[in-house]
């Protein structure tokens, strides 16, 4: 019986070879705001830091990590005017050096808007869609990057300048990498031998039950 219970769990170990040890993932890089309006027509806006460091640490995937500060996004113009209401073209990209090399955009728009006939007004950014970037056997990220609305002001005009500005954050999550379906070699040869070993102590054990 102790034999049966040995060679068994020397296969399962043995199987459980092809399975990767779970660790947290550092991540670097940098991210680069590009296609940015700064000159009409079109609501003006400016970013800082432009470009900004990456720089964080995921927990063994599936794992999330929300409301990472980037950047800060913000008008100089005082009013929203008639041309401001056409949406301008705003691009983040990402470039990352670890845990390997792996690169994606997120494109959006800004533009300026109003409410109670231009009583009040503001900027707005706004993002088409996430991007995910395959990392390989570290996993698969996903960046989210939320919209926001920015120097809010009333009376006809907006509260212009970088202090009534806000942050753009974004959103990290971690998903595992597809595990392949066929085993290596060396894997497959040791699968066998455990589960060879399991085979034989189950002969012997029914061979000593008929003996008996």
């Amino acid at each position: 019986m102790f034999k049966f219970i040995a060679a068994a769990g020397a296969a399962l170990a043995l199987t459980a070879v092809a399975a990767p040890a779970s660790a947290a993932v550092d991540f670097s890089g940098n991210y680069a705001v590009t296609q940015l309006n700064s000159n009409s027509p079109g609501l003006n806006v400016s970013v800082s830091p432009n470009p900004g460091a990456l720089d964080f640490s995921l927990d063994a995937p599936p794992s999330f990590l929300n409301n990472v500060q980037l950047f800060k996004i913000w008008t100089t113009e005082t009013s929203v005017n008639p041309d401001d209401y056409n949406g301008s073209t705003i691009t983040v990209n990402f470039n990352f050096t670890a845990p390997a090399a792996g690169s994606g955009q997120i494109g959006g728009v800004t533009q300026g808007e109003t409410s109670l006939f231009g009583f009040f007004q503001n900027g707005v950014v706004r993002w088409s869609g996430d991007d995910t970037i395959d990392f390989g056997s570290y996993g698969v990220l996903n960046i989210h990057l939320d919209d926001a609305v920015f120097n809010e002001g009333g009376w006809w005009s907006l509260n212009d300048g970088k202090r009534y500005g806000e942050f753009i954050t974004a959103d990290f999550s971690l998903t595992p990498a597809a595990i392949s379906a066929v085993p290596e070699p060396a894997t497959w040869a040791m699968m066998i031998t455990g589960f060879g070993l399991a085979g034989t102590a189950i002969r012997r054990r029914r061979s000593i039950f008929v003996a008996a």
